[in-house]
């Protein structure tokens, strides 16, 4: 009967996404007239950032609470920053609608290109189909081909109808979906053996070392570079609304991170050999495993959602200038359809912290000195010297990644450790190379 009804809404979510009052998505909405007021923007903020909820379970299954200093501390503390930050990107000018825009404006045509062209790479919501797959699978009892196929088409409905606009719409459902069943999870867990937790199910299985707690703190960066969060801030009624909205959104991701350490902690208690968040829906009643479905597949859909649109819209809008519907269409339904193949045939067996780990240290490496002196008031470096930096900076990462090069420095081959490294010196000796040079100028 719960699997029946999960079916249902999949169905209504996506008759309601795609057939009811149907508009054709054309770019101006990515945009959205810079209208949003202060609650749908934080919906929209907490429910997009925090859709990797597979991973956060898991990693919070291994490490325990210490597990906060290393994944959500930094996070918050870089969200914290764009309260100070947000004004700037905003008033970088009323014709930068895009990140594309803003890597244009400030370092030409390649910068922007190839920039353009990591983010598609990197943005295609490959972890968030990943995790719905595993959903699907685990609550349905569905295979893993079917599984990540159905979340595949689920995430590109919101490229096919009335794009970031859709987005903000659901979001605002699906933050109150995500919060709710969060609760009532639990509230559910608790009243199954309602007494405090022993210590033992706050103690961390793992223990982090040195090495990893600073591969995630460069992992959080991703939030000054993220489209999607750009996207939200430029799309804000004004300044002072960016700033409230982040503000508020602090207060949700602190909450959210707490009912997660809740629910971890208790399901630990219940039963040690849970590891993940597909893992309890094993003991969970029927009804309560639908509420867990239906928390999971909406905090995770606004998330495959968004990046799906960001990311194909950058293809098709910013670097093939498609005007043709019909052609946005059908390379939106490749790049649905090879995402879902790239999932199928590579990740089935693997941790969602493992697809993480594969796509973001090279954009992060690449785009994150670039994008923080587009942003900011600062001497910037000139395009070719970006270009370089970029094209070292992933060249080192890809190479560690595909074990072609080792660097014993760090007790771990770390790809966005050296990665930024690299970047960060690039960025030094092009700033001192061009600081002597204008002194000799003058």
């Amino acid at each position: 009967m719960t699997t029946f009804i999960f079916i249902i809404l999949l169905l209504g979510f996506v008759y309601a996404s795609v057939f009811y009052k149907f508009k054709e998505a054309k770019q101006a909405v990515v945009f959205d007239t810079r209208n949003l007021t202060v609650f749908p923007l934080v919906a929209t903020l907490v429910t997009s950032q925090y859709g990797w909820i597979n991973g956060v379970f898991e990693v919070y299954f291994d490490y325990g609470v210490p597990a906060w200093l290393i994944l959500s501390l930094p996070y918050l503390l870089l969200n914290l920053a764009w309260i100070f930050l947000s004004k700037y990107l905003r008033n970088q000018g009323i014709e930068i609608k895009t990140t594309h825009h803003l890597l244009r404006h400030h370092y030409g045509k390649w910068v922007a290109i190839i920039g353009s062209l990591l983010y598609v790479f990197a943005l295609m919501p490959f972890m968030y189909i990943h995790m719905g797959g595993q959903v699907l699978s685990s609550f349905l009892n569905i295979s893993w081909f079917w599984a990540v196929l159905i979340f595949a088409i689920l995430s590109a409905l919101a490229f096919f109808k009335e794009g970031f606009k859709n987005v903000v719409k659901q979001d605002q459902w699906m933050f109150f979906a995500m919060f709710i069943g969060l609760f009532i999870i639990l509230i559910s867990l608790w009243l199954k053996e309602p007494h405090v937790q022993s210590l033992q199910s706050f103690i961390p299985r793992v223990q982090f070392n040195r090495t990893m707690a600073i591969e995630w703190y460069l992992l959080a960066l991703i939030v000054f570079i993220d489209p999607a969060v750009h996207q939200r801030i430029w799309s804000a009624k004004d300044n002072h609304t960016s700033k409230k909205a982040f503000g508020y959104a602090l207060v949700f991701w602190l909450l959210f991170d707490i009912l997660v350490i809740g629910i971890v902690s208790q399901v630990r208690t219940l039963d040690a050999s849970i590891l993940s968040l597909q893992g309890i829906f094993t003991i969970l009643d029927p009804w309560q495993q639908l509420v867990l479905a239906i928390l999971s597949v909406a905090v995770i859909l606004s998330t495959a959602n968004t990046y799906f649109f960001i990311a194909t819209s950058t293809l098709t809008d910013d670097l093939l200038k498609v005007k043709s519907s019909v052609t946005r269409w059908v390379l939106g339904l490749l790049a649905m359809l090879a995402i879902g193949l790239v999932i199928y045939l590579r990740y089935e067996d693997k941790t969602v912290v493992a697809v993480l780990f594969d796509f973001y240290p090279i954009v992060i490496s690449t785009l994150v000195f670039p994008m923080v002196f587009a942003l900011l008031p600062l001497p910037k470096l000139l395009p070719w010297q970006v270009l370089m930096q970029m094209i070292i900076a992933g060249a080192i990462c890809v190479a560690i990644q595909l074990e072609l090069l080792k660097i014993p420095i760090f007790e771990a081959q770390s790809a966005i450790i050296y990665g930024m490294i690299a970047a960060a010196l690039v960025q030094i000796l092009f700033q001192l190379f061009n600081y002597v040079i204008s002194k000799k100028k003058r």
